[in-house]
């Protein structure tokens, strides 16, 4: 980021008390970030409302479950943020707004396909209708054996 100002904040993680106070926080970062032209993000955030990173912003989340979803809400905001920034037209350079968002919240523009696909061929009791491309199997017949006398 250009401005280290859209980082200040006076939020230390143990200083919420309620879910009201992280969207409180969470929108002042959203706005911070408006004035200063910047984009806003999840290691923004993270740093915005005093974690050291996402990581650590993730298991505060696990151990203080009702600050959940406010702390959802906002990825929700910031992901929403980012989707429009990078369908925006006017957008001159929309493959930074692409890695972001696949590298923040898994957005893929390229199908993904998975080489371990494996053809198996289930053999049903009948027979195989005529033109299949999978032909009978044949059986060996046993040999015939002479009885002993």
């Amino acid at each position: 980021m250009s401005n280290d100002q859209s980082f200040k904040s006076d939020h230390k993680p143990s200083k919420f008390t309620s879910s009201i106070q992280v969207d409180e926080a969470a929108n002042k970062y959203i706005d911070n970030c408006k004035i200063f032209r910047e984009m806003p993000n999840l290691p923004g955030l993270s740093l915005y409302l005093g974690f050291d990173c996402i990581g650590d912003m993730n298991k505060w989340v696990v151990k203080n479950k009702r600050f959940e979803r406010s702390i959802t809400r906002a990825r929700t905001i910031l992901e929403h943020i980012g989707i429009q920034r990078m369908t925006d037209p006017s957008n001159k350079n929309g493959n930074g707004s692409h890695r972001y968002m696949s590298k923040a919240f898994g957005y893929n523009d390229k199908l993904d396909i998975d080489s371990t696909v494996t053809t198996r061929i289930i053999r049903l009791p009948g027979k195989v209708p005529a033109g299949s491309p999978i032909k009978q199997p044949v059986r060996k017949k046993k040999p015939v054996r002479k009885k002993k006398k």
